[in-house]
């Protein structure tokens, strides 16, 4: 099986990379049609519009010779040309007699040829006509031939006096000049996309892109009714707009992932025969225990093998990384853009695909960190609420994709804050969850967490993990918790590296804890992860999610030193979307005579490890020899290669921290706010002077961070919706009899909208409503207040905006 796995990989890597072409060529070829109809569609709409809008004003001349018994000439005259000059596309006005001779024309210049012509000569003329005076209501005339010249269509509106059938008032539409400036003024696709525009397979409209244009499909079309008449709008694409914005992210996205592919493939394919050589040198170590001669060069012989592995792997990972960091550094690139729904979807699970291949690397070098006995402990503060959804939330469309239920539980109190190793208890979960996620086809996958308090400040967390999948059979239960083995059933799946259960029982073990398994084969399998944590402090506790922490930082001046050109380029796009000014070089040597040529030029610099001429190491030395102090000029790696060891290395030579490859956003954000950030003091010092005007109404920090991540509509737009929204709920408070179960609701609502938005003293009354509503005979009691507090809060609200808005309009921010 382990030679095979090589030839999986790159058979799954070659699925997965035509469904990504697939998916990006059909998103392009349907947003194409999609919005050619659309436009099709708004054509019609505005042919309709504009002819609708044009016979009030004919009606109102004919109302006024019907109720004058008739008008002179003059005065139609005159009527006519001034509605000739307010609706764009009338060719002319005319008034034909009862025998239906034209006698008046106006404007007169250009359609001299229709006085005195009987409109009756034509066909349809004729039709269109007859049906009008029945009709005794406005008609449209098919299109036809005008005695002034050209194509056209005609409105006849039938006059009629105490006296009978007294002429028709005539709207002459000459269609390529009224179209023309129809669609130049009101239509957005007018000189991008071609289209013609037909009645009754007649073309009265067509432009010179309509005939130009050779689309891969025929064109879309769309029909509209006016007065009886059908009108039929044909758009076609020009060729840029039918490829798409990125003509060729397709065959790239599809091309990276092989490429990937291939490179997982040669690791998994050196990696096997280390890993056979590890375990025969283990052996022989065992029989040769009893001579210490042979006991000695066998242990030389495994520590050997066991460093040449390390450093394969240390390399595999770095040459693995840098193509993966291309994949989704462009991935994150291409998100940014305002692509349509259906292709950022795509894009999106091309991404944690991206994300996923990377977590396996991961996998693998943390194997590696337990054999070493080199995994670093960090413990911080978290909720099993928050941990237990995460890890749902990252399966939940998978088992929906293959059809089972999955849910969650909790036994004990699911938010009290904890500490503990928050990392690897969620790595252990996501191995356990994925393996009963993946093994089940059908039934339920549910997670069940027990909180058990056993001390004043300690806790036991038990999670149970129950599938209805295939099971394991006895004999396997053990083999399974062994390095690279899986049950019939994972063998039989072909996925995975068979190390997950491996690393999650060394990792349990590390933490104190345990791992069990229950299993029947046929009906399906329990594993039970146990260990203890301590309660969180609120000196302890840090809000590692505060959005202040992903901000972008005012522009700075960066010195970015890579070899790479696609990581340039990604880096270089990131850091210019938040407006910072970039220097790219391409080695170590190139950075140090960047700062010679100008030691305070730069704010911080990235600086790549394995580069040529000079490694980033040895630039970092020469920089620090340059400009000593961190604080003038911070140096971050920027690198795949993160062992412990490694770190020390960067930092001995000069650097403050480590940003992995491949690179997210988020972290970059977060590292330059943690070294040139400051607009959490400066947002502090601007609000210094309300706040102690507003108390503890409302937090201006917290409802200022908001507000930093928005541009000036934005956040005035939230600012607008908070009021509404508060302003709504006082209004429903107020009303008489209203249920428990809506007071209850209406409280949630407030507390949590309060609660995110700085409002304390709301938030906490919204909240002890919402709790003790259920217990109270008299709920206006309750009521009463928080309607007082909400007035408050809608009052300090209010004059908090000067602070948080300048005069110019503009946001108030660090």
């Amino acid at each position: 099986m382990a030679r095979l796995t090589p030839i999986l990989i790159i058979l799954a890597f070659t699925g997965l990379s035509i469904a990504c072409w697939s998916y990006l060529e059909n998103g392009y070829r349907q947003q194409a049609q999609s919005r050619m109809e659309a436009e099709a569609g708004s054509v019609g709409t505005l042919i309709k519009l504009d002819l609708e809008s044009g016979i009030p004003a004919l009606k109102r001349m004919v109302s006024r010779w019907e109720t004058n018994g008739g008008l002179k000439e003059r005065e139609f005259i005159r009527d006519a040309e001034n509605y000739v000059r307010d609706i764009p596309g009338l060719q002319a006005i005319e008034w034909a007699d009862p025998d239906f001779v034209i006698r008046w024309v106006a404007p007169l210049q250009g359609n001299e040829a229709a006085v005195g012509l009987n409109v009756k000569f034509e066909k349809r003329r004729r039709e269109a006509l007859e049906n009008a005076r029945l009709s005794e209501f406005p008609t449209l005339s098919q299109p036809i031939n005008l005695v002034q010249g050209g194509k056209g269509i005609i409105s006849y509106l039938p006059v009629y006096t105490q006296s009978g059938f007294d002429g028709m008032i005539i709207a002459v539409y000459r269609t390529d000049k009224w179209l023309s400036n129809l669609l130049e003024k009101h239509w957005e696709g007018a000189g991008r996309l071609g289209i013609s525009v037909h009645m009754n397979d007649t073309t009265i409209y067509e432009d010179p892109l309509y005939a130009a244009a050779k689309p891969d499909e025929g064109p879309h079309t769309r029909t509209t009714e006016v007065y009886g008449q059908t009108f039929s709008i044909s758009v076609v694409p020009s060729s840029g707009l039918a490829t798409g914005p990125y003509p060729y992210l397709s065959y790239q996205v599809a091309g990276a992932l092989f490429l990937v592919g291939l490179l997982i493939a040669f690791a998994a394919y050196r990696m096997y025969p280390l890993k056979r050589q590890n375990l025969e040198l283990r052996r022989e170590n065992t029989l040769l225990l009893r001579q210490s001669r042979e006991n000695y060069r066998a242990e030389n012989m495994a520590r050997t093998a066991n460093e040449a592995k390390t450093k394969f792997l240390t390399g595999m990972s770095h040459e693995i990384r840098t193509p993966l960091n291309s994949v989704l550094g462009i991935l994150q690139l291409v998100e940014k853009e305002n692509l349509p729904a259906d292709v950022a979807q795509k894009l999106a699970s091309a991404r944690k695909s991206g994300f996923y291949l990377l977590n396996l690397i991961n996998q693998v070098l943390e194997f590696t960190k337990i054999e070493n006995k080199t995994v670093e402990q960090l413990d911080e503060d978290f909720t099993v609420s928050n941990l237990v959804r995460d890890v749902h939330a990252t399966f939940s469309a998978q088992a929906k994709r293959k059809g089972i239920n999955f849910d969650y539980r909790f036994i004990g109190p699911e938010d009290e804050r904890l500490h503990g190793d928050y990392n690897h208890i969620q790595q252990i979960l996501f191995n356990l969850v994925s393996n009963a996620v993946k093994f089940t086809e059908m039934g339920t996958v549910s997670i069940l967490a027990r909180i058990h308090q056993i001390a004043e400040d300690r806790y036991r967390l038990l999670f149970e993990i129950v599938d209805t999948g295939p099971g394991i059979p006895e004999t396997d239960l053990e083999a399974i918790f062994e390095d690279f083995c899986k049950s019939d059933a994972g063998i039989n799946d072909g996925g995975g590296s068979g190390l997950g259960l491996s690393i999650s029982e060394e990792l349990a073990r590390m933490l104190g804890g345990t791992i069990t398994v229950e299993s029947t084969v046929g009906t399906g399998s329990v594993f039970k992860f146990s260990v203890e944590v301590r309660t969180a402090s609120e000196r302890q506790h840090v809000d590692t999610e505060s959005p202040v922490a992903n901000n972008p930082i005012p522009p700075k001046s960066i010195l970015v030193a890579e070899d790479n050109n696609t990581n340039q380029m990604i880096i270089r796009e990131m850091l210019k979307m938040d407006g910072h000014s970039v220097v790219v070089v391409n080695d170590g040597m190139a950075a140090v005579e960047k700062i010679q040529e100008n030691p305070a030029g730069y704010d911080l610099v990235f600086m790549d490890i394995q580069m040529p001429v000079m490694d980033g190491v040895e630039a970092t030395k020469a920089i620090r020899s340059i400009v000593p102090a961190a604080s003038d000029l911070p140096i971050l790696a920027l690198t795949a290669n993160v062992y412990p060891s490694q770190i020390d290395q960067y930092a001995a030579a000069g650097m403050q921290d480590t940003l992995t490859k491949p690179i997210v956003q988020n972290e970059l954000r977060a590292v330059l706010n943690t070294y040139l950030g400051a607009s959490t003091k400066k947002r502090q010092d601007a609000d210094t002077g309300t706040e102690g005007q507003l108390g503890d109404v409302i937090d201006l920090s917290v409802l200022g961070n908001l507000l930093d991540m928005m541009n000036n509509r934005a956040g005035r737009a939230l600012i607008h919706s908070i009021r509404r929204n508060l302003q709504k709920d006082a209004a429903r408070l107020r009303s008489e009899d209203l249920p428990t179960s809506e007071i209850v609701m209406i409280s949630h609502d407030i507390a949590g909208l309060a609660a995110n938005t700085g409002m304390k003293r709301l938030a906490a009354h919204a909240k002890n409503v919402e709790i003790e509503i259920e217990e109270t005979q008299t709920p206006q009691a309750l009521v009463a207040p928080l309607i007082l507090e909400l007035e408050l809060a809608l009052f300090e609200l209010s004059k908090a905006l000067p602070s948080l808005f300048t005069d110019e309009g503009e946001q108030k921010t660090g």
